[in-house]
This record gives structure tokens, C-alpha cells and sequence, in this order.
């Protein structure tokens, strides 16, 4: 009996070993939570993680993204104990949907399991929760709001662009290619002026082989990618009569026009009105980051943050 127990007793401590050694090794303490190197791996992209685990950043920029981590933790940390509540309606489905399609993929290919994907998701988007909360608190005055104007004018410059709905018909046969723009050419004459009648009659001539995007805008620089010319060859673009149809123009596989909406030729200073919202954005979002900044501190304070692992880097290629 009493080695039959044993026998048992060594099966479990096995067992027990097992467990643990699938576990993210813990890399600090924030009092009695931990920092994990899953938490470590939430924070960087494929990018930035390839980079990392091949040795080529400086050890000195790799402690920024254990930071993050560790500040992430501690943002957590502060919304539960301010009982910060997930409720899953339609927002909590956004980001959710977001999150699983990026960073849950990264994830996920760095071998992090689903459980602890999950444990991520709903730790990241607690903290989003407690930021807006932090955030509903904040007061601003018009006083204020013009200030934040002021110093920041520079930000708020209006480059050359064009707006309206970018076609695009794809060619699968470089051979057809002016047998498209015939047919396009064709479709400008007939529909030209009319931009519903055009857009419904080139669905239905290209059908799956056309894309349209509405209500975008592109400024002088990224017309210049798109095109792969200088700005000054982009200029007919920018000069192009507003409610009207630019000619067709070929870029490898595919054959693109515009109808234009909306242009602006020359760069201008933004005017505080037409602005407002997005300057209100931006100073409760430099109001925030400091909130943060300052809780963050606080919270250090009195629960200093014990460092296991100095180099996080260094367990990636292990786990």
C-alpha cells in the first residue's frame, strides 16, 4: 500500500512539472501579479518580434517594449481595482474581431496559447475600458482648446489632395488592356456626367474584376507612390475640375480613374473651426497620456516593481 502510494505520489510531482514548464516564464512582480513573457510578447508585432529575437536591436530599445508590458500590467491592475467591468456588446465584438485578427495571429505564431490569448485580449481590453473612463472624466474649456491651437499649428497643415471615389479594374491579360480602356473610355462618354448611372454601368461591364472606393482622400505624396512619378507629373490630378472623371491611368495589372469630389491644390494652414473636434481629440489624448503617466508613477510608488529577468530578449528563441 505504501508504495502504491508513493508510485502515486512521484506520478503527481511529475505531473505537477509538466504543468509548470508549459507556463510563460515570469519575467517581474507587480506586488502579487506577474509579468510574463506572454505579456512581453503582446506588445510587439511580427516586425519588431523577428527583429528582437534575432539579436540586431539594442538591448537599450528592447527595454522599452518590457516597459510597455509592464506598464500594460499595471493600467490592468488599476482597472480592476476601480471594478471596471466587461460587457460584451457591440463594441467589446469590434475589438475583439480587431484584436484576434492581428494580434491574435502574431500571438498565436510565437507559440502563445488560446487561453492565454484570450487571458491578453480581455486584460487589453479592460485597460481600454479604464482609459475611456479616465478619459469621460476630463473637462476642457474653448480657452483651452485654442491654446492647444495655437501651440500646435504646424501640425495642422492641409497638404495638396484630391477626394472623391478611386475605380479600379483589374487586367488579367496585359493583351486586354486596350480592349479596358476602350470599353472604360467608352462608359466616360455615355455616363460621364452622371456618377451613379457610370459607377452602376461599369459594375455591371467588369463585374468581380472592379473595386470602388468612395469617399477617400489622397494627398500629393501618396498620389506620387500610386503613380510612381514626381509631384510636379501629379499636379494634373490636383488641378482636375471638382464632379468630374479623371482620364484612365495603367499601373502594372490594373487600370485606375477617379471621379473628384474635392481638391486642394496648394498646402494651407487649417482654420480652427474646421478642426475643432479633432483638436479636442488631441488635447484630451496629450490630457490623458499624462493622467496615466501619473498613476502609473503612483502606483510604482507603492508597489515597487520587482525585475526577475533583465533581458526578456533573450528567452524568445526558447519559448
Amino acid at each position: 500500500m505504501r508504495k502504491r502510494f508513493f508510485l502515486i505520489a512521484i506520478i503527481a510531482v511529475i505531473a505537477l512539472a509538466g504543468c509548470s514548464s508549459n507556463k510563460s516564464p515570469v519575467l517581474a512582480k507587480a506586488g502579487k501579479h506577474v509579468i510574463t513573457l506572454n505579456d512581453f510578447k503582446a506588445v510587439l508585432s511580427n516586425d519588431i518580434y523577428e527583429v528582437l529575437s534575432s539579436g540586431k536591436l539594442n538591448p537599450i530599445h528592447s527595454q522599452h517594449f518590457f516597459s510597455a508590458a509592464i506598464d500594460n500590467k499595471i493600467m490592468y491592475l488599476l482597472a480592476l481595482k476601480e471594478s471596471v467591468k466587461i460587457e460584451k456588446n457591440e463594441a467589446y465584438d469590434r475589438s475583439r474581431q480587431v484584436f484576434y485578427s492581428g494580434k491574435g495571429d502574431f500571438l498565436s505564431s510565437v507559440n502563445v496559447s488560446k487561453e492565454e490569448i484570450e487571458r491578453l485580449f480581455n486584460e487589453y481590453y479592460l485597460q481600454l475600458l479604464y482609459a475611456e473612463g479616465l478619459r469621460d472624466t476630463m473637462q476642457y474649456s474653448e480657452q483651452k482648446i485654442l491654446d492647444y491651437y495655437d501651440k500646435n499649428k504646424a501640425q495642422y497643415i492641409q497638404k495638396p489632395f484630391i477626394k472623391g471615389s478611386r475605380i479600379v479594374v483589374t487586367v488579367d491579360d496585359p493583351g486586354q488592356s486596350i480592349a479596358v480602356f476602350s470599353d472604360l473610355q467608352q462608359l466616360l462618354r455615355k455616363y460621364g456626367r452622371d456618377y451613379d448611372l457610370f459607377k452602376s454601368a461599369v459594375k455591371k461591364k467588369f463585374s468581380e474584376r472592379i473595386n470602388i472606393s468612395e469617399n477617400v482622400s489622397f494627398t500629393d505624396v501618396q498620389l506620387k507612390i500610386i503613380f510612381k512619378k514626381s509631384l510636379g507629373e501629379v499636379k494634373n490630378l490636383l488641378n482636375h475640375p471638382a464632379s468630374s472623371f479623371t482620364e484612365p491611368y495603367e499601373i502594372n495589372n490594373e487600370i485606375i480613374l477617379f471621379f473628384i469630389s474635392e481638391t486642394e491644390k496648394e498646402s494651407r494652414e487649417q482654420t480652427y473651426e474646421e478642426i475643432k473636434e479633432e483638436l479636442i481629440r488631441g488635447f484630451l489624448d496629450l490630457q490623458l497620456t499624462s493622467l496615466k503617466a501619473d498613476k502609473l508613477t503612483t502606483f510604482k510608488t507603492y508597489n515597487p516593481i520587482k525585475v526577475i529577468v533583465e533581458n526578456p530578449v533573450s528567452l524568445l528563441k526558447e519559448n
